[in-house]
C-alpha cells in the first residue's frame, strides 16, 4: 500500500512539473522512477500470488488468503486474482469476505460464474430472498448453459427453497438435480424433505443413501438423528453442524433443542445446559414459528406423559413448545 501511495505521488508530481512547464530532465528522472516501480510492484505482486498459490495447495487458506489480499492491495483489477481470493474465503467459510470481492468482480466485469457464487454465499449466510435473486441472475447470464450449471444452479436452489420450507419448488429443484446426479448433498436434502412431509420411510431411505456415500453429510445426519433420538447421533450432527456452517438456520436449531431434550431425558443436565447455551432466545423463537414443526414430524416422545393433558389448550401448543417446557422444568 505504501508503495502504491509513492507511485501516486510520483505521478501527481510529473503531472505539476508538466503543468508548470518544468524541466524535461526532473520529467525524465520522475518517469523513470515510475517506470522502475511500477516494475518492482508487478513482481512483488507475482511473488505474492505465487505464495498464495503454494499456501492453498498446502490448506493453509487463511495465509493464502492475505497473500491474495496483499496482492490486490497492489493491483485491485487484477480479476483473476481476486476470483482466487473470494473462491479461497468460500473455502474457509469466509462468506462475507467472498461476497465482497465478488461484488467488487461483478460491479466491474457481470458474469453468471460471479452471480452464482453470490447465491452461494447469501444461501451460507442465511440471506435466502439474495440467494434466489442472484440464482436466477445467474440463469438470465449464462446464455449457453451446460449440464454442469444447470445440475448445480438446481441443487442451489433447491436447497434455499428447504430453508424458505416452500416444500413443492424444493422437491421440484432436487429431485431435477437427482435425476442427474443423485449425489450425497441431494440425497441428504431429500431425506429431510421427505421428514418434513412426514413420510419416515422415504427419509430413511434417503438419509441411509447419503451417509453411505458421505458419512459426514449434514442433512443426513439431522434426519438421523431425529429418526433415532441416539445421542451419539445427535453429537455427530453437532461436531458437523459447527465445523461446516456459518449461520445455523432454524431448522438445525431445532434439531439442536431435541438434542438437549434427549439429554435431559437422560439426566444428562450439564452437558443439555451446555447445548441449550448455544440457542438464544430469538432463536428458540424461530423454532417455533417454523411451518413445519420438526418435534412433531420426528415423534420424539415426551419426558413427562402428563406434559401435554395440563389444560384443553395443551393440545394446541406446537410440540417443539413442549419439549422446551419439559426442558425448562
Amino acid at each position: 500500500r505504501q508503495l502504491t501511495r509513492i507511485r501516486n505521488e510520483m505521478r501527481r508530481l510529473n503531472a505539476f512539473s508538466v503543468q508548470r512547464g518544468g524541466g524535461n530532465t526532473m520529467q525524465l528522472d520522475l518517469g523513470k522512477k515510475i517506470e522502475a516501480l511500477d516494475g518492482f510492484e508487478s513482481a512483488e505482486m507475482v511473488r505474492l500470488v505465487q505464495r498464495g498459490q503454494k499456501s492453498e495447495k498446502e490448506g493453509n487458506l487463511a495465509e493464502a488468503i492475505g497473500y491474495y489480499e496483499e496482492a490486490i492491495d497492489i493491483e485491485p483489477d487484477a480479476h483473476s486474482v481476486r476470483w482466487n481470493l473470494a473462491s479461497v474465503a468460500m473455502k474457509a467459510n469466509q462468506y462475507s469476505r467472498a461476497v465482497n470481492h465478488l461484488k467488487y468482480l461483478d460491479r466491474k466485469d457481470p458474469q453468471w460464474k460471479y452471480s452464482y457464487k453470490l447465491g452461494v454465499c447469501y444461501y451460507q449466510l442465511g440471506k435466502y430472498q439474495s440467494a434466489l435473486a442472484s440464482f436466477d441472475r445467474a440463469s438470465a447470464q449464462n446464455n449457453r448453459p451446460s449440464g454442469s450449471f444447470k445440475y448445480f444452479l438446481q441443487i442451489g436452489r433447491g436447497l434455499t427453497y428447504l430453508e424458505l420450507e416452500d416444500v413443492v419448488r424444493a422437491h421440484e429443484q432436487l429431485k431435477g438435480a437427482s435425476r442427474s446426479k443423485n449425489s450425497a448433498l441431494v440425497q441428504g436434502a431429500l431425506a429431510r424433505l421427505a421428514l418434513m412431509q412426514g413420510d419416515r420411510k422415504q427419509a430413511t431411505s434417503h438419509m441411509q443413501a447419503a451417509l453411505k456415500e458421505d458419512s459426514q453429510q449434514l442433512d443426513a445426519l439431522s434426519v438421523r438423528a431425529l429418526l433415532t433420538s441416539n445421542p451419539d447421533s445427535y453429537e455427530k450432527f453437532q461436531d458437523q453442524l459447527y465445523r461446516n456452517t456459518v449461520y445455523q438456520p432454524p431448522f438445525y436449531n431445532s434439531v439442536t433443542l431435541q438434542y438437549v431434550h434427549v439429554l435431559v431425558a437422560r439426566s444428562r443436565f450439564d452437558q443439555a445446559r451446555t447445548v441449550l447455551d448455544s440457542l438464544n432466545a430469538q432463536k428458540i423463537e424461530a423454532i417455533h414459528t417454523m411451518k413445519f414443526n420438526t418435534a412433531a414430524v420426528s415423534n420424539r416422545a415426551l419426558i413427562f406423559p402428563s406434559t401435554q393433558q395440563k389444560s384443553p389448550e395443551a393440545k394446541k401448543i406446537s410440540r417443539s413448545r413442549l419439549l422446551e417446557e419439559e426442558i425448562q422444568m
